[in-house]
């Protein structure tokens, strides 16, 4: 056994065809370990600083609010009532308008894993002797020098990674800066404020840990589905180039052996002459398979890892939406959870809205595996099944691309095809159509798909505005190699592989023409061709 599979894998390896294949997946799983952590770091610390920030303006407004509706009114109705930063347990005194803010930040500190603080180069008598530290530092200088007014930093505390936000706090009501230029605690000149002065820094930390721990979580998710579908295309690449050289090798065996007993010894006089004549053909023989054999292969890689990197783009397409919105669902109850305001319908509500999303991830992971699927097997179907399963894989991408689809289906009846290589063939249709819509800038795509019976066969066409096909290149359309992207949007195998499926394998025709508002793809089948025993 031990050695039947050191045999395998020494053929696995010695084909032309698979250290390419080796390679281009290292390199996919590579780009996909670093950049997921990478986007989602990105996206966490920009949701994190625009809480940050409405969290901030969320505190101003309650210090506003509590300055114009509770202090003023204190002062003007019940002057014999105190304000003061030394409050708690004592009757008859009030908290200063700063001291609400503190309050406040150390209730929402204690109730959450966020931090706020809130400090100032200018603080009272009773702070004074209170220690800076060297990022507050960092902060209350820079808002100095800026306008922006905002300090963002990710830092490290107790060796956990966390956003640092400091808010610029600027003095914005009278009311205020009288206090403050008269306030007996002060340590400043009873002139030094005014309407407008940046006062301090009002600062928000974000623990990072969790958020970067499920990015992690979410990049080992999508690099197992991809190693997955990477090792089913390798072994079954594998497969067919072992079986492929195998079955060349018998031609060259069984070529060799029709010319040694040919009847073409009848008419050579000698041996010798026989001898030469055998070498030669053996030789040239040799050269024409070999040199079909790497085409072949090489056009078989290509065309595979295209249809890889097609099904990447397709996949990222369809997860942008759930992943957006689950980050949105859980940035949202987790600034509810911040401000204390729990709802058991609303966390229920957003609970399952995730469990939904999630869901619908790895159902779409289950909808391309299921497309991709290589089976050499008739089954029976309508076009209305292989229209439906296509869709499903290039409907975000439309929508992303505001490309309207429009599907007109007349032939309705059952026939035996092989199904999946179809559906491929009408994938590809579908995404050149949508890319020349792109590439030619037409603000209204418009991709249409129409099926109809002419006389006894079916006929499946695609069309598109993309304002058609030029003389010169659709001619040369069909043509293996031939492609008018440049080399990394395209390999020039699309078509041309297209055209092989359905006329060798679905025995069939596919010709392309142009109409008044761009290309039409024509499929002929014979849809009494098949049945399910072939």
């Amino acid at each position: 056994m031990t050695k039947q599979i050191n045999s395998i894998l020494k053929t696995i390896l010695s084909s032309i065809i698979i250290i390419p294949i080796i390679f281009a997946a290292i390199t996919v799983f590579a780009t996909l370990f670093f950049y997921i952590p990478y986007i989602t770091e990105k996206n966490s610390i920009d949701m994190a600083t625009k809480n940050s920030i409405t969290s901030a303006e969320q505190m101003k407004l309650t210090r506003a609010y509590y300055v114009d509706a509770v202090v003023k009114d204190v002062k003007k109705y019940a002057p014999n009532l105190k304000f003061s930063y030394k409050h708690e347990g004592v009757d008859g005194v009030l908290p200063l308008p700063t001291t609400t803010v503190h309050d406040l930040s150390h209730i929402f500190s204690a109730n959450s894993r966020v931090k706020y603080s809130l400090y100032s180069d200018y603080p009272f008598a009773f702070k004074k002797d209170r220690k800076l530290s060297s990022f507050q530092k960092e902060a209350l200088k820079y808002i100095q020098s800026r306008d922006d007014g905002i300090y963002i930093k990710k830092d490290f505390i107790d060796n956990k990674p966390v956003l640092r936000v400091a808010i610029t706090d600027i003095m914005t009501d009278q009311a205020c800066v009288d206090c403050h230029n008269s306030h007996p605690e002060r340590t400043w000149a009873s002139d030094k404020w005014k309407v407008g002065d940046k006062r301090g820094v009002l600062e928000i930390i974000t623990p990072l840990d969790e958020i970067l721990a499920s990015s992690l979580e979410v990049r080992n998710n999508i690099l197992f589905f991809v190693s997955i579908i990477g090792l089913f295309l390798f072994l079954y690449i594998s497969y067919v180039s072992i079986k492929r050289e195998k079955d060349l090798l018998n031609v060259n065996n069984e070529l060799q052996e029709k010319l040694q007993y040919n009847s073409i010894e009848h008419d050579i006089k000698s041996k010798k002459e026989l001898e030469s004549l055998n070498k030669s053909l053996k030789e040239k023989i040799s050269v024409a398979i070999n040199q079909a054999q790497e085409k072949e292969l090489h056009m078989l890689n290509q065309s595979k890892m295209a249809q890889m990197g097609e099904m990447l783009s397709m996949i990222a397409h369809q997860w942008r939406q759930p992943l957006a919105a689950i980050s949105s669902t859980a940035s949202s109850l987790e600034l509810k959870l911040i401000i204390d305001d729990y709802d058991k319908l609303v966390f229920t509500t957003g609970i399952k809205d995730i469990q939904a999303y999630s869901q619908h991830l790895s159902l779409t992971i289950n909808d391309f595996r299921n497309f991709f699927k290589d089976s050499k097997v008739v089954t029976k179907t309508t076009f209305e099944n292989i229209i439906d399963d296509t869709v499903q894989i290039v409907k975000t991408s439309l929508q992303d691309h505001d490309t309207i689809l429009s599907i007109q289906n007349e032939f309705t009846d059952e026939f035996c095809i092989y199904e999946n290589e179809f559906k491929q063939v009408i994938l590809n249709l579908i995404k050149n159509a949508e890319d020349a819509i792109i590439e030619n800038g037409i603000s209204n795509g418009l991709i249409e798909i129409k099926t109809y019976k002419h006389g006894t066969d079916a006929v499946f066409e695609v069309l598109d505005n993309a304002r058609g096909i030029d003389s010169e290149i659709m001619i040369k359309i069909f043509d293996p190699y031939f492609s008018t992207k440049d080399k990394k949007s395209g390999t020039g195998l699309g078509l041309y592989m297209s055209k092989t499926i359905i006329e060798n394998h679905c025995l069939g025709s596919l010709e392309c023409f142009n109409t008044e508002e761009g290309a039409r793809f024509k499929i002929t089948i014979d849809p009494n061709k098949f049945s399910l025993a072939d």
